[in-house]
């Protein structure tokens, strides 16, 4: 596709061609050629001097010519846009958890005095699942583990003395 536009092979193009032993410059476009540029381009080309040698108009020398006001901000330019102030991160705009608008959360919503706001209970606040009662190793009992064990402990003691 781009071929078409540009007329310029590509280099899978280009190595087609080679290896079809064929000359490159016939499957290139003829603005690529000098003899088109030869054809466009007038006969006598001047090159320019030194700047102390130029003429140059009244009109032109006069005229003040100050530089940007744009000024570029140091650093790696974003790439992502500002998110407005109801946007979430994800795109998804924020509800109030109390009345359920969207456009603040429950922190800051005007509708609402401080003492207000519901504070969440015990049995509404969802707990871990029940951990797994300890069993000991040395005496399999349950509620203790092995450096715990009150049957080790009586040995360590009456071995000790």
């Amino acid at each position: 596709m781009k071929f078409q536009v540009d007329k310029l092979p590509c280099r899978h193009a280009l190595a087609a061609i080679r290896f079809a032993k064929k000359l490159v410059a016939d499957f290139c476009g003829d603005c690529y050629k000098t003899t088109s540029w030869l054809k466009h381009i007038p006969r006598n080309i001047f090159p320019v001097g030194h700047p102390s040698d130029w003429t140059i108009p009244e009109d032109v020398s006069s005229r003040v010519v100050y530089p940007s006001p744009f000024r570029a901000q140091a650093g790696r330019p974003k790439k992502k846009r500002f998110k407005s102030a109801g946007e979430h991160r994800n795109g998804k705009t924020r509800n109030c958890t109390i009345y359920g608008k969207s456009g603040h959360n429950r922190q800051n919503c005007q509708n609402v005095q401080p003492c207000q706001i519901p504070v969440p209970s015990a049995t509404s606040v969802t707990s871990k699942r029940p951990r797994r009662p300890y069993r000991c190793r040395k005496c399999g009992e349950e509620g203790h583990n092995s450096q715990k064990c009150p049957l080790h402990q009586k040995l360590v003691i009456q071995l000790s003395y």
